[in-house]
């Protein structure tokens, strides 16, 4: 904390299905009165009540929040329209992406771009696998084994992701939209509701309506939502 501190800058690395931000962020130490410093606290004491009174909280804040909703609404669309796979099948890839933007350095000298890659890998699949030379249309029509997410393991949750080209014992096989743009977030509970009843019938359908059948879920949290996120994927145990 005392590092991070006195550089007084950070980058933030946030991944999810198929998407990650680096957040260029300030750093200050919050004060004991500051109620987010009481609020952090409080919340560590749940799960360390031995937390030492004198513990270093930091804040971090954006450079530049807008910055990061365009990038994300430009990158996600373009992420999408490159690959030329649909919603679906992007979230149910391997694949993701991520942003640069000038230093500092550069900023102040004028330059005024930022770029989106594709890169072969992220949260649901380290380490990166290597691209192709031309990864445009990677995704197109029915995407290779190879590019698509499975997992092997007693649960989704719980197991290790694997392209599905690799042994596995559970497929990213559905998605489900569990909401529309402008919808404010219905909540945990909801969004669960909605994707295991979804889930139930998609992926028993995808399997052929076979008289039992295991199945998961993937569902995102309200920090998701508020990014652009409305959809769950579902997941069928099988070897296929």
């Amino acid at each position: 904390a005392a590092q991070i501190h006195e550089a007084g800058r950070c980058t933030l690395v946030f991944e999810a299905y198929a998407q990650r931000f680096d957040l260029d962020c300030k750093v200050w130490r919050l004060a004991p009165h500051n109620l987010l410093h009481q609020a952090t606290m409080a919340h560590n004491r749940l799960f360390n009540p031995g937390i030492p009174g004198d513990t270093v909280v930091l804040g971090f804040e954006p450079d530049d929040p807008a910055l990061g909703t365009h990038v994300y609404g430009e990158c996600s669309s373009s992420f999408a329209g490159f690959l030329k796979g649909d919603e679906s099948a992007v979230m149910r890839s391997v694949v993701s992406w991520v942003w640069f933007r000038p230093d500092d350095a550069s900023w102040d000298a004028g330059a005024r771009w930022f770029r989106c890659d594709v890169i072969g890998g992220g949260e649901q699949l380290t380490p990166y696998r290597a691209l192709p030379k031309n990864a445009k249309g990677l995704l197109e029509g029915l995407p290779p084994d190879q590019w698509m997410v499975c997992a092997t393991g007693r649960t989704v949750k719980a197991g290790t992701k694997v392209p599905c080209s690799e042994p596995h014992t559970w497929r990213a096989v559905t998605t489900i939209k569990v909401g529309e743009a402008g919808d404010p977030y219905p909540g945990d509970a909801e969004v669960a509701t909605i994707t295991n009843d979804f889930c139930s019938d998609s992926v028993g359908a995808w399997l052929g309506y076979p008289t039992s059948y295991d199945y998961g879920s993937t569902f995102f949290g309200e920090a998701e939502w508020e990014a652009g996120n409305r959809r769950s994927v579902c997941w069928a145990k099988t070897q296929q």
